[in-house]
């Protein structure tokens, strides 16, 4: 198993580059799954496996992430073009308006919005 951690924290134009490189040392990855999480610092996590070594490989990146219009959430659409990852309008949109995006090989796109982050404590 091997895995990337990008040290440039929530630079996406760095997050960009490091994925570029990554994609260079392993040109033969086969993407297993891609999570983009609004709320995590590593908010672009991708799991792949090396198809000449059989190796897993994680990769998480902090400039990347979704939820809004904005410079985060383009990177997570240009990172998913230089990973292959298929996508449409419907998904650029829902990258952009949703809290928490996952794709997984065999089952597709899973978007959720999460409405509240603040938990009501009753006394």
């Amino acid at each position: 198993m091997r895995i990337y951690i990008e040290d440039s924290i929530g630079n996406t134009y760095k997050s960009l580059q490091y994925l570029a490189r990554i994609l260079v040392r392993h040109p033969y990855m086969k993407i297993v799954s891609v999570s983009i999480n609004n709320f995590t610092v590593f908010s672009f996590e991708v799991h792949a496996i090396d198809q000449e070594t059989d190796e897993n490989i994680y990769i998480l990146l902090s400039g990347l992430n979704c939820g809004y219009n904005g410079t985060g959430p383009n990177g997570s659409i240009e990172a998913l073009k230089m990973l292959g990852i298929p996508y449409d309008k419907f998904v650029e949109k829902s990258i952009k308006s949703h809290d928490i995006c996952f794709w997984h090989r065999s089952s597709g796109w899973v978007f959720k919005k999460v409405e509240s982050m603040v938990q009501e404590v009753k006394a």
